[in-house]
């Protein structure tokens, strides 16, 4: 299973983070979700994945992944610290809330835990996974 994974590590990240993307803008312009500023970083760090992903496999680059690795760390960080202003922690740092979103509002609670950053932060460390997993020798 993970000879399965590492080859077709690339691809995989690739289509997880292009899907993820576009369901990050199909829900802010198509659903009308206003995304807060911690969204807005998490949507920082997930983007350039998408590019870079697309142009290893282009490429057949394995080295991209010290690249995915710290961007989806930097993202996961951001999306555990959404989630536990969203499920009711005080805020360790002040919320840069600037006439947009709010980042304590939950637009999806599913199972009494599931929120759209902790959804972002499974993601993440899926991808961090999936490239330590691609970097086994």
């Amino acid at each position: 299973m993970l000879g399965l994974l590492k080859k077709w590590a690339i691809p995989l990240g690739f289509f997880i983070t292009l899907g993820a993307s576009i369901l990050t803008l199909v829900y802010s312009d198509v659903f009308g979700f206003i995304p807060c500023s911690l969204c807005w970083f998490q949507r920082i760090f997930l983007y350039p994945q998408v590019v870079l992903l697309g142009i290893a496999w282009f490429k057949k680059d394995n080295g991209v992944w010290k690249y995915v690795i710290a961007l989806s760390v930097l993202g996961a960080v951001v999306a555990l610290y959404q989630h536990y202003l969203q499920m009711g922690g005080t805020e360790l740092l002040p919320c840069p809330a600037d006439g947009v979103g709010d980042c304590g509002k939950r637009f999806i609670y599913e199972f009494n835990y599931v929120t759209f950053p902790l959804m972002a932060a499974t993601l993440f460390a899926w991808q961090w996974v999936l490239g330590l997993i691609a970097k086994l020798r």
